[in-house]
C-alpha cells in the first residue's frame, strides 16, 4: 500500500462516514398535546427537564411543491376531432372553441402549491434536538413566549398547550379566597390541619 493511498485510510478509520440520512434531517413529531408539569415538559412519551433546554425557536417548515403541468393527452384528442369535424355542420368548431378554453385554462393554472407548516424547535444542552410541528405560526409564538417566561420564574406551572385546538390552559391550581379554615402549601404530614369552626 502506498503512502497516498495508507493516509485515506487512516482518516477514514478515525473520522467514520455518516451515510444515513436520518441523523442529518430535523427529528419533526406531530403531537396533539404539549404540557408543562412543574419543571418539566411532557409530549407524547417524552419527558424534558425545563432547565435542560438550551434554545426555543420558531422553524418555519413551509414546502412548495410542484404540480404537474403536462398538458392531458385527452386535450390533444379533442384538437384532433375538432379538425376532423370542421366542415361537419359547425360541430368541429364547438369542440374547436371548448378546446381552446381548456387550454386557455390550463395555462393560467397555478405552478406550484404552498403548503405552511412551522414548528417549535426544542434544542436540548445534549445537543438534542426535536420540532413539534402546527399549522399555526402565531399559536407557536405564543408557547416560546409562554415558556420563555416560565424560565424565569421560580414559580412551578402546570399547562398544557393543545396543538388541536390551539388553545393554552392554564391548569395550575390557584386559591383567591379562603374561608373558615386555614390553607398549607407544602408538604402535609400527619393530622396538622385543623378547621376552625
Amino acid at each position: 500500500m502506498s503512502y497516498n493511498q495508507l493516509i485515506p485510510s487512516q482518516l477514514n478509520q478515525l473520522f467514520p462516514q455518516v451515510n444515513s440520512d436520518s441523523d442529518q434531517k430535523d427529528k419533526t413529531i406531530k403531537t396533539s398535546l404539549l404540557e408543562v408539569v412543574k419543571n418539566t415538559l411532557v409530549f407524547d412519551n417524552t419527558v424534558y427537564q425545563i432547565r435542560n433546554i438550551s434554545t426555543l425557536a420558531l422553524a418555519d417548515l413551509t414546502k412548495t411543491y410542484a404540480i404537474n403541468t403536462s398538458v392531458p393527452s385527452w386535450y390533444w384528442f379533442l384538437l384532433a376531432l375538432g379538425f376532423i369535424l370542421i366542415s361537419a355542420y359547425g360541430l368541429g368548431i364547438l369542440i374547436l372553441i371548448f378546446v381552446g378554453w381548456l387550454f386557455w385554462r390550463h395555462h393560467n393554472l397555478e405552478k406550484s402549491r404552498t403548503v405552511e407548516n412551522y414548528g417549535l424547535r426544542i434544542r436540548m444542552n445534549s445537543a438534542e434536538e426535536v420540532i413539534l410541528t402546527s399549522n399555526s405560526k402565531d399559536f407557536i409564538v405564543r408557547i416560546i413566549v409562554t415558556l420563555y417566561n416560565i424560565m424565569n420564574t421560580e414559580e412551578a406551572k402546570a399547562l398544557a398547550f393543545n396543538f388541536d385546538t390551539l388553545q393554552i390552559e392554564d391548569k395550575s391550581i390557584k386559591i383567591e379566597k379562603s374561608y373558615g379554615s386555614s390553607v398549607i402549601s407544602g408538604h402535609v404530614t400527619g393530622n396538622n390541619v385543623v378547621n376552625n369552626i
